[in-house]
């Protein structure tokens, strides 16, 4: 583990000292994230597979404890999602940025970043895990704000801070109450501390945890920053963002839980509930964006939604003693949360060639792509169907895994618990609906029918730098998707950690996955059948040129792009059930005559969230917090003075208690 670290932070160093050689710089970063990730999971897979625990404690002194880092079975899975998507993401960012001026600060931050989320992942003392957070906050902030000569780049980086600031404010409250009874700074204290603490500390604990962690996961109504901020990153760092660095938030949630011990009823019911409120919101609002990346964006919070969900009835199973559901949904939820990085990360990298290519995110100035760029868009289709939660996929088995779950709680809890089950399990199949019917509109807008711009049109597949990792992203996809039972086993010892279980419990598992893999065989012969059926159409059409004519197209003699569905007519039918919530400004220019000249129709769905709370709220406080200017008159003496007679009110303050 030490070694990957240290590989990862000197190739930082050295493209820094490279930043004026961008092809250099590029060359080292990517080298350093190859060789680090590698070694990161050579130690992390066999303690995930159920090897011993790895604890390291360096000769270095830290305020109220050690530098000790470790790995466990938890902090195992999220270095290996850290890691794994490390390398093929730092390979895409070499092609992604060549030629770009500014390239070679980016190449430095991005191992360091990588870096900084391993070490949250293993950190095994406070003030380390809060040196390592800020630092990954601080490292990807910059790169979000790469391009930050564009005023909507440096308006997504400066929300994306905010948000993480405020965050962070919580996460330092919550490590803060469990210090003030713990002997150290160390992890195994607070847990010694936690279980001396009475139910309102625990519960005070467990919200702030929810309020700063959940703000980096973007649970609702926490998440506005992250549709803002992963569009404005370069899309092999929204790949990471979306892919590894928003489960870092996930991670914080379940280690705050393993130190507070066996939960209390509220704390499953609250974070089933704020799983099923924020999974159709993330999707919903999803179909309304015509901005690529921000509708993936938006599909990041809706998987995020499904993964509190399945925590959510862990702790409810944890909690009602019913240890079958604890470990199906702890093994749904860590599942998910691996194949989300893998299916977003394929996704991302996807748009990313897109973009390089189109130089384009908005849907409505693409189409046609797919027979430009297969390739890509093989691996965007891929990635859309995993998503989507298509057997025999990867993004199935996780979803199963937490509708089984669900299924089995409606009969094992009582009836206090089960009308939020039922919740839980409403939000789950609608969002699994309403996520098939974005991404086909996803790809079938961007990749099928004609370009709708010269940038479409004139668009050619990347080199091999972008092309390679997206592709081993979607293969990837697939074979966790083909062996669920290899899947299981990366996530089973993590589940037990979760569940609050003493050992894996193999029998909870069985069933699900006996029933996800008979569905997977037939899902996967009905595709083989057609791919067949699509071969022999080929070969027996060998040598026969078929008629080819255009479709009846209204009367329109000449049909083209215009004529076709575009992103806002395909999505329109199922945004309009939701337009209370989504509000979408509309503009429209209707037809006018006997022979119109010009007809449009334009929708966008702006956060309401956002607009109707947050910037209210900022600016009532930027009004109140006005007054505090006077104070800034820009005279040193009366600096001076105030200062002086700050520090006399704290002494007599001090000397009073």
């Amino acid at each position: 583990m030490l070694p990957g670290l240290v590989f990862l932070l000197a190739s930082a160093l050295l493209a820094l000292a490279a930043v004026r050689m961008p092809r250099l710089s590029g060359a080292i970063s990517a080298l350093g994230c190859i060789l680090g990730g590698g070694l990161l999971l050579r130690a992390a897979v066999p303690v995930l597979l159920g090897g011993a625990p790895i604890e390291i404690h360096l000769p270095l002194a830290l305020p109220g404890g050690a530098f000790a880092l470790g790995l466990d079975a938890l902090s195992a899975l999220f270095v290996t999602l850290v890691a794994a998507l490390a390398i093929p993401t730092s390979i895409f960012g070499v092609g992604y940025l060549r030629g770009h001026a500014r390239s070679g600060g980016a190449f430095a931050l991005f191992p360091a970043v990588v870096a900084a989320m391993a070490v949250v992942a293993t950190a095994r003392n406070g003030l380390l895990f809060l040196m390592a957070w800020e630092a990954m906050t601080l490292g990807s902030y910059f790169l979000v704000a790469f391009e930050h000569e564009k005023a909507e780049v440096r308006s997504a980086g400066f929300k994306y801070l905010v948000a993480s600031q405020l965050g962070g404010a919580c996460i330092l409250a919550a490590l803060g109450i469990l210090a003030t009874g713990a002997d150290s700074l160390d992890f195994a204290s607070f847990a010694a501390a936690a279980a001396r603490m009475d139910p309102w500390r625990r519960a005070v604990v467990f919200a702030l945890a929810l309020m700063g962690f959940g703000t980096k996961v973007g649970l609702v109504p926490l998440h506005v920053w992250l549709p803002l901020a992963h569009p404005a990153a370069p899309s092999h760092v929204s790949a990471l963002m979306s892919g590894a660095l928003i489960k870092m938030g996930f991670y914080g949630i379940l280690r705050v839980l393993v130190f507070l011990g066996p939960p209390p009823l509220g704390f499953g019911l609250a974070l089933t509930i704020v799983g099923a409120i924020t999974l159709p919101v993330g999707i919903v609002f999803s179909l309304g964006q015509r901005d690529l990346k921000r509708a993936l964006a938006y599909s990041s919070i809706e998987n995020m939604g499904v993964a509190a969900v399945g925590s959510g009835l862990a702790l409810l199973g944890q909690t009602l003693g019913a240890p079958r559901v604890a470990m199906a949904a702890a093994c749904g939820t860590l599942l998910h949360l691996l194949n989300h990085m893998l299916m977003k990360g394929s996704l991302f990298l996807a748009a990313g060639s897109v973009v390089h290519a189109t130089h384009a995110r908005d849907i409505e100035r693409l189409g046609g792509l797919l027979g430009r760029m297969r390739f890509t868009g093989a691996a965007f289709l891929t990635g859309s169907a995993a998503i989507s939660a298509l057997p025999p996929l990867c993004g199935f088995l996780g979803e199963w895994l937490i509708l089984s779950a669900a299924f089995e709680a409606t009969a094992a809890f009582p009836m206090r618990a089960k009308v939020v089950v039922l919740l839980a399990i409403l939000a789950v199949i609608l969002g699994a609906g309403l996520a098939a019917a974005s991404f086909c509109r996803l790809f079938a807008t961007v990749f099928l029918g004609q370009p709708r711009s010269e940038e479409a049109r004139h668009a050619r597949e990347p080199g091999a730098a972008l092309v390679l990792p997206t592709v081993v992203m979607a293969g990837a996809c697939v074979l966790l998707g083909i062996f669920p039972r290899t899947a299981i086993a990366l996530v089973r010892h993590a589940a037990v950690v979760v569940a609050g279980i003493p050992a894996p419990l193999d029998a909870a598992l069985a069933a699900p996955l006996a029933a996800a893999s008979r569905i997977g065989a037939l899902a996967a012969c009905l595709l083989g059948l057609v791919l067949l059926l699509a071969a022999a159409r080929r070969v027996l059409g060998r040598g026969v040129r078929p008629a080819r004519a255009d479709t009846w197209g209204c009367g329109y003699a000449l049909p083209g792009p215009r004529l076709q569905y575009t992103a806002s007519s395909f999505g329109e039918p199922l945004t309009r059930a939701f337009d209370a919530v989504l509000d979408p400004r509309k503009e429209e220019t209707r037809p006018a005559g006997f022979f119109p000249v010009r007809v449009s129709r334009t929708t966008d769905v702006p956060d309401r969230v956002e607009a109707k709370l947050y910037l209210p709220l900022f600016a009532r406080v930027a009004r109140r917090l006005g007054a505090v200017r006077r104070f800034q008159h820009g005279e040193l003496s009366k600096y001076l003075l105030q200062i002086a007679a700050v520090l006399v009110i704290l002494l007599l303050w001090a000397i009073a208690a």
